[in-house]
């Protein structure tokens, strides 16, 4: 059983549940449905391309970050632990 716009809700005047690229051919004359589903894709993939530089530049930017912070608190531990006067008596005698 296929789901129908008009059973979920009276359709309004003027109102179309969607367009088909049937619909958009009849209206676009000179684009064949092809042509129509070929650009809708080629747009998608852009978007899509478009997001996924954003998110991979963001991840670099938040790696970059973190590792800067990861440095800054491995070398503020360093020096601690290596300090003759918090080594043991025994050490070094």
């Amino acid at each position: 059983m296929s789901f129908q716009p008009s059973e979920a809700a009276p359709l309004t005047p003027g109102f179309s549940p969607g367009y088909t690229e049937t619909d958009l051919a009849n209206e676009l004359p000179g684009y064949t449905e092809t042509d129509l589903a070929n650009e809708l894709v080629e747009w998608f993939n852009q978007v899509d391309a478009t997001y996924r530089s954003d998110l991979r530049e963001l991840n670099e930017l938040n790696f970059a970050r973190f590792d800067a912070k990861l440095a800054q608190r491995i070398a503020q531990r360093r020096p601690v632990t290596t300090r003759p006067s918090l080594m043991p008596s025994w050490h070094g005698e």
